[in-house]
């Protein structure tokens, strides 16, 4: 986790949307993160299958934009482009 410390201009955090985001590996790294000043873009991937709830990591780390996608599919991958230029571009 030193490269947060290093010179970093944004975190792109990929979380599995079928899984619990409330670790403490998360919470952490979003700590990190935050006391950073670090833009951070969120995204819930997997959410082709269907226990999927990209809802739960919205919830999780509200003060941050999450974007649902899937990987495998490419679902959404536009709005991360779209988003990753507007956060660090």
């Amino acid at each position: 986790m030193h490269w947060l410390r290093e010179d970093v201009d944004g975190v792109i955090y990929v979380l599995d949307a079928t899984e619990d985001p409330f670790t403490q590996v998360n919470t952490m790294l979003v700590g990190i993160i935050e006391s950073q000043d670090l833009p951070a873009l969120i995204l819930a991937n997997k959410i082709d299958l269907a226990e999927a709830n990209p809802d739960r990591i919205r919830n999780a780390f509200p003060q941050h934009e999450t974007v649902p996608v899937s990987a495998l599919e490419g679902d959404n991958i536009d709005d991360v482009y779209d988003k990753v230029a507007e956060y660090f571009g």
